[in-house]
């Protein structure tokens, strides 16, 4: 048995060097001589063929003896020749322009054109065609470069001098007129496909120009399948994705005119343009060639603008080329994307081709490459191919200026690693003016970093404490990459109240090496500080006292604590998280000590420290136990070659969290015990939008005595900032719904409409802002709940830089007749972040 085996591997790698023993090479052009880039070059009545570079070269590897090669391109004649691999090394084709014939056809007045009963067939087939696919297997050769065009002289319209020019393109590795290659990557990919949804990429190699560790695209989909209803090509181009000529509602969308027709071989060949019925619809423009009698497109050649609610890029071109292996049944031979984009002065385009090899269609396929939903894995050496490897394996040649960037670039990155080594192990230090007022200063020294808050937010001013000043200083060890240490000690003073607090924070972070995401996390904090009654933090400490100062507003109420508190979080990497903690505290109510505005008439609007719709906050002690837990169902895996990381799902995520107040622990007068559970969800509509929403649902299963910070608080907003959607109530002031209810329940919900009916009003479709509308609940019985519904704008920015939304807010509140009516405007995640913004999960 052994000897049989070894006899028929011998044979199957002979046999392997032999079915390509033979490399032809050649170019193709039109009929001036110019290279007609990533043309298609096969071996006539098989799937072995190969792309063009970008000027016309290509390589196609045949096994020994005589061939009829195929060359094609889009809107060309195809070009065959006959090859005999033992005299002849290469081939160059020269193509002509497609001649079309144009059928004769009636066509009576206001009748269709020839285009309509061609399509209709070929949507009528799409599901066929699809179906006939049960199983897929090919290589994959992905090469892709982004070139830059052009880089401005001018940044935000401050003219640059010639030096600054000059250091800024030798900076991105390009020339002094601000050309050449910004990113490079080939790839080489075996992808497994089975009806109806599961796909796994085995990425055998990778070669990213100046990183030798560059990852690629582990899950890039290497078919763009444009039968389907709805297309997203990439990642952000779209949230809608885009509308493909053969949508079952395409005629809604799309005109089509017949253009002609020609004969490729034994089939005749329809071309069709596709024409945007309205103007910023998320759909495509160009050209399809459609087989006669088997209704499937032979090649499509299609184009997206920034009139098709493109975001991110200006331009984007897709052309394919099919070939049939069997009756009905054609596959993808090649693919390429041409990108083009344009922000602030900075011009790049650049291609995306992929090459498809050893198709294999309907076959059986190994069902463990689909275990442990691994959807991608990378060879251990992935990264480590020689270039002698890629010269052999390689079927579109690289360009001149490829082949340089690839030298010059990966031996930057070998300079550039050796310097950074080097300088890792000189002390770093960040003292500068600057960084003490806004930046944050900041010391390294081996593995050890110090920083220090920036004086920018040290300084604040509340009605308890008045002006106030903090210095917040921290030290961070790294034991090695996935261990690390830090420790932070934050000093509080009140100039008027005159108390000073100082708490102390350790994390302990260990990550698990080979397991990207997973990873403990321990917490042990103590000492006194100053925290709001409402302990998600619904208003920030710069919000409040621009509230204060400006108009008399004192949202923020706090209290004191002298506290120790020790907690552990677990992730898992795999969808599930969970945390415990345990705290023990002496809170202590404050007052107001200062009344400062700026303007006395603003006096008169300051509240005290104590909400009037909360009891009164008396001196207590509180022993606290809490937990959490979460799951996403649905996780998926990429193993890279050193370590694994998960992809998360589409699924829901649902939480549940319970909280113990322990009486007579310590003088603990706390006694309660709350919980509550949730569930939140997006769900992409394609056209319609988007949909999110969370459903939260508590109470309390005691309330012997609850402490104000453990009352169950609402996410209110009473300034024209929006708190984090989703998570908040815009209207709601800020403890007038606060309550120890046996049972709650509160929704929230959006739709987004990502373009939809805005794509139809002028103005609005030229902006590309977006309607987004939606609902915020919370009901504990019929005598107590408030509702907020809302619509407003977002998607508001230019070009990439889009973070702006503005909401009209009525809310209605139980007892009261009128709804309350405000302005929201919402800043997004980054702004958010940098204003200490709490995103208001309880976390």
């Amino acid at each position: 048995m052994i000897k049989k085996q070894m006899t028929a591997t011998l044979l199957l790698l002979l046999t392997g060097n032999i079915l390509f023993a033979a490399v032809i090479k050649g170019r193709v052009t039109d009929e001036n001589g110019e290279g007609l880039a990533f043309a298609t070059v096969l071996e006539k009545g098989t799937t072995n063929g190969t792309s063009a570079n970008g000027d016309g070269y290509y390589t196609l590897e045949l096994s020994d003896g005589a061939h009829n090669i195929t060359a094609q391109y889009i809107g060309y004649q195809p070009q065959t020749r006959q090859v005999n691999t033992a005299s002849v090394k290469e081939v160059n084709f020269k193509l002509n322009p497609q001649t079309l014939e144009v059928r004769e056809v009636t066509v009576k007045a206001n009748g269709e054109d020839p285009a309509y009963p061609i399509m209709r067939k070929v949507i009528e087939k799409r599901k066929y065609h699809a179906d006939l696919i049960r199983t897929f297997e090919t290589d994959v050769y992905l090469k892709g470069v982004l070139r830059m065009r052009s880089t401005p002289k001018k940044l935000l319209g401050i003219k640059l001098s010639e030096e600054d020019y000059k250091e800024m393109n030798e900076g991105a590795g390009l020339d002094s007129a601000g050309k050449g290659v910004l990113y490079l990557l080939e790839q080489y990919t075996q992808y497994t496909y089975k009806a109806p949804s599961k796909e796994y990429n085995r990425v055998v190699s990778i070669r990213q120009s100046g990183d030798p560790q560059g990852v690629g695209f582990a899950t890039m989909p290497p078919i763009t399948n444009i039968y389907d209803n709805n297309v997203p090509i990439m990642q952000g181009l779209n949230k809608r994705g885009f509308i493909s000529p053969a949508n079952s509602n395409a005629f809604l969308y799309y005109k089509y005119k017949f253009l002609g027709s020609y004969l490729d071989g034994d089939r005749m060949i329809n071309k069709i343009q596709v024409i945007p019925k309205r103007k910023f619809e998320p759909v495509f423009s160009g050209y399809v060639y459609v087989v006669d009698d088997e209704w499937v497109f032979q090649s499509v050649d299609l184009r997206l603008t920034k009139e098709a609610q493109m975001d991110l890029l200006d331009t984007l071109k897709l052309e394919q080329t099919y070939i049939p292996i069997a009756k009905d049944l054609w596959i993808i031979q090649s693919q390429v994307i041409y990108p083009v984009l344009s922000l602030m002065g900075f011009e790049a385009a650049g291609n995306f081709v992929t090459s498809y090899k050893n198709q294999k269609v309907n076959q059986p396929v190994d069902e463990r490459r689909f275990a442990g939903r691994v959807i991608s894995s990378y060879d251990t050496a992935a990264n480590d191919r020689s270039i002698a490897y890629w010269d052999t394996i390689r079927p579109i040649p690289l360009e001149a200026d490829e082949v340089r960037d690839f030298k010059v670039k990966d031996s930057l990155y070998t300079f550039q690693k050796t310097k950074a080594d080097s300088l890792n192990k000189i002390p770093h230090t960040n003292l500068g003016v600057s960084a003490f007022l806004y930046g944050g200063p900041s010391i390294r020294r081996g593995k050890d970093t110090w920083t220090m808050q920036p004086l920018i937010s040290a300084i604040s001013y509340n009605t308890v404490e008045g002006l106030n000043a903090t210095l917040d200083l921290a030290w961070t060890h790294r034991f090695n990459k996935d261990k690390t240490l830090t420790t932070e000690l934050l000093n509080r003073y009140g100039f008027s109240n005159k108390h000073y607090n100082a708490l102390l924070k350790m994390n302990y972070t260990v990550s698990d090496p080979k397991w990207r995401g997973r990873s403990w996390r321990f917490r042990l904090e103590g000492g006194q500080y100053i925290y709001q009654l409402n302990n998600d933090n619904p208003i920030t400490p710069f919000i409040n006292m621009s509230y204060t100062l400006f108009g008399g507003d004192n949202y923020m109420k706090i209290y004191e604590s002298r506290l120790g508190k020790l907690s552990v979080y677990r992730n898992w990497g795999n969808g599930f998280k969970a945390s415990l903690g345990a705290s023990y505290e002496q809170r202590m109510p404050l007052e107001n000590t200062a009344d400062y505005t700026f303007g006395d008439s603003k006096k008169k609007n300051l509240t005290p420290n104590q909400p009037a719709t909360l009891p009164l906050f008396e001196e207590h002690k509180a022993a606290i136990v809490t937990a959490s837990v979460s799951y996403q169902p649905g996780w998926s895996y990429i193993q890279y070659p050193k370590y694994k990381s998960p992809v998360g799902s589409n699924a829901p995520v649902f939480t549940a969290r319970y909280t113990k107040g322990i009486p007579n622990l310590f003088d603990s007068k706390s006694d309660f015990d709350k919980w509550s559970v949730e569930m939140e969800h997006s769900l992409n509509l394609r056209l319609l939008g988007t949909v999110n929403y969370r459903l939260v649902g508590g109470g309390f299963f005691n309330d012997n005595y609850v402490g104000i910070p453990d009352m169950k608080h609402l996410f209110g907003n009473q300034t024209f900032l929006a708190n984090p959607y989703l998570n908040s109530f815009q209207l709601a002031p800020y403890y007038r719904f606060s309550n120890t209810a046996d049972l709650y329940g509160q929704g929230h919900l959006e739709w987004h409409l990502n373009g939809w009916l805005t794509n139809k009003i002028p103005l609005f479709r030229r902006l590309n802002w977006h309607l987004v509308g939606g609902s915020n609940v919370l009901y504990i019985d019929q005598d107590n709940y408030y509702a907020e519904v809302f619509a407003g704008l977002e998607n508001i920015g230019f070009k990439m830089f889009r973070f702006g939304r503005v909401d009209l807010v009525a809310g209605y509140e139980s007892g009261r007749g009128k709804p309350s009516v405000g302005v929201r405007i919402g800043l997004g995640e980054v702004l958010w972040q940098i204003l200490g913004i709490s995103n208001g999960r309880g976390e």
